[in-house]
Formats: C-alpha cells, structure tokens, sequence
C-alpha cells in the first residue's frame, strides 16, 4: 500500500526513508524503500543542498579589483575611511542581499554609471569574504595615502627645527 502525503520539506525526507511517497514542491521523489542500496545514493542530491562557499577567501577578478580600488581610492580621498569602515561593519551579513539589490537596480544606475564596473562590483558583493576584503583594500590605501603626508610633515618638522 502506497501513502501519499502533503507535508513540508523539513519532514519529507523522514517519511522517505519509511517508503512514504512524498509530494512536495521541493521534493518530487518516488517512493523509497530502505531495504535497497538505493535508498541513500538516491538521496545524495541532498548532501549538498544548504552548502555554502569554502572557507578560504576568494580573491576578486582583475576587473572586479579594478573597480574596487577605484570605488576605495575615492573613499579615501575625501577622507570617508572611518564613516565607510563603520557602514561596512554594520552592513556585514547584508552583502549579499546589497548585490541584488544592485542587479534589480542595474537599469538605473547604468543610466548613471559605468554599466560594466557596476555589474563587476554587484557580483564582487556576491562572496561571502567581499567585505573582508573592502576593509583590507580601505585600510591598505588610507596607510599608503597617508605615508607621503606624514613624511612631509616630518621634513618640515626637522626643516623647522634647523632654521634659526
């Protein structure tokens, strides 16, 4: 006798392995018996259904490093480095939903901007390590950028103190 049940996805892999055919919209399966070997390897899709990006970093792209340095050096030249370290910070687990958000815009925003940069940056946001990296990028070009002014600074410093 064959059982057909509607339930939700959270419980239809436990009446598949009870040979309960299951018709739900995410599962789609036949009936599944476990005396057979088959019942587990059928199920192998399902290993990797929730797995997500590995956990060492993925580098950007030339063309996605490209943009993100022009978007950091601009950041950094009007000295938004601490306001943009602090929104990154607090925008962390929404870097995803940000690059969507991107794409839904893109007809708009390309009115306005570089299409291809824009669309580079979008999918940039997709990784999971992209706000790690924005903040190393945002700190490593403030440190360069503020090297030739400290050793300015010092010069004069030093200028000063021998002029009597």
């Amino acid at each position: 006798m064959t059982v057909v049940c509607f339930i939700p996805c959270g419980r239809a892999l436990q009446f598949a392995r009870r040979g309960i055919l299951c018709a739900t919209p995410a599962i789609q399966a036949d009936r599944i018996s476990l005396e057979s070997d088959d019942a587990m390897s059928s199920l192998k899709w399902l290993k990797h259904a929730f797995a997500v990006d590995a956990a060492a970093p993925r580098g950007p792209t030339a063309e996605q490093s490209a943009v993100i340095d022009r978007l950091c050096r601009e950041i950094v030249r009007r000295r938004l480095t601490t306001p943009a370290v602090i929104y990154l910070e607090m925008s962390r687990p929404l870097g995803f939903v940000a690059a969507q958000a991107l794409h839904f815009f893109t007809p708009l925003i390309s009115a306005l901007t570089d299409s291809e940069g824009h669309r580079h940056f979008a999918e940039f946001l997709e990784s999971r390590h992209a706000i790690d990296f924005l903040l190393d990028r945002l700190h490593a070009i403030e440190r360069d950028e503020s090297l030739p002014s400290r050793r300015e600074t010092e010069e004069a410093r030093r200028e000063s103190d021998h002029t009597p």
